[in-house]
């Protein structure tokens, strides 16, 4: 059975004759005739009932009208739908981000996506950095977000911002400390000179952590580390108790529309944090992955950037 019959035999059951069918569809009525002897034999059933003027389907003509419609217009659907894939007006792209930045980065990202894009779907996960790794190398995902670095021969990558380091050190409640909206408005220390106070840092196996380790080590100390965390609000609300000193990504904070107890520094040398956009370097979803790459691109702009 295939398409081309069930279009026939509908057309026949339409027109009531498969004289005035033929005529439609343009062909001969022999043909027609020995067409639909040819399905009712595979079928072992008769579709009409040819006593009467017009023709009328039999009960089992019925049934099979009724579904060779419902056939038919899966098919028309499922073409429509292969060619507005085909146009990429619609589909489905894959994207892992890390937790630290997912808070920030999904939100914008996924409505200004989806306003522009309202037929392709984002599906998202949010894992560290090993994982999203291990499902780029799967193909579980097609786009990776991290600060970090991941499969650098395996894919391809586009650095999309730098985020500066910002010191966070207690003070007195009584000075003045708004957080500003620009780092170049914020004083510059050496990091040596806070030596001798206590830090609050992320954990040794979270990305920043490594790049601390770093920045201790090239301004001549060793930490004396008071809490190890995954949350940089904790790290945070111990430098504003007084507790400890520590060191942030900038822009999470401008989220704090003021920092009582808490001054912001610059750091000598001004380190950063790099993000990071990877996908997959064979891609059968290419169009769609620079679309997501572009809106992307805009939304880690400073000017849409929205805390």
């Amino acid at each position: 059975m295939n398409d081309r019959q069930r279009h026939y035999i509908l057309t026949i059951a339409q027109e009531g004759s498969i004289t005035a069918a033929a005529n439609k569809l343009y062909i001969s009525q022999p043909s027609l005739s020995a067409l639909l002897a040819n399905v009712e034999e595979s079928l072992s059933v008769k579709l009409f009932d040819r006593n009467s003027t017009p023709i009328v389907p039999t009960f089992a003509g019925e049934h099979f009208i009724k579904a060779s419609k419902q056939i038919l217009d899966i098919q028309r659907k499922l073409e429509n739908q292969i060619d507005e894939i085909n146009k990429n007006n619609i589909g489905r792209v894959v994207i892992g981000c890390t937790p630290q930045l997912s808070s920030i980065l999904f939100p914008n990202l996924l409505t200004l996506f989806m306003k522009e894009n309202p037929g392709v779907q984002l599906k998202l996960f949010e894992e560290d950095n090993e994982t999203l790794e291990n499902l780029m190398m799967t193909n579980s995902i097609e786009v990776a977000l991290t600060t970090s670095y991941i499969g650098k021969n395996t894919f391809d990558h586009i650095p999309l911002f730098k985020e500066e380091l910002i010191l966070v050190a207690p003070m007195a409640e009584n000075t003045d400390n708004a957080v500003r909206n620009d780092t170049q408005n914020l004083e510059q220390v050496d990091l040596s000179i806070y030596k001798e106070h206590k830090f609050v840092l992320f954990k040794p196996n979270h990305y920043l952590r490594q790049f601390t380790d770093k920045l201790f080590s090239d301004h001549g100390f060793e930490p004396d580390i008071l809490l190890e965390t995954d949350n940089w609000e904790s790290c945070y609300n111990m430098a504003k108790q007084g507790l400890a000193c520590t060191v942030l990504p900038y822009y999470p904070l401008q989220r704090i529309k003021n920092a009582p107890r808490v001054r912001l520094y610059r750091i000598k040398g001004s380190p950063f944090r790099q993000l990071n956009l990877y996908y997959q370097k064979s891609r059968n979803n290419a169009v769609l992955i620079d679309r997501v790459i572009e809106v992307t691109k805009r939304t880690v702009n400073k000017d849409i950037w929205d805390f």
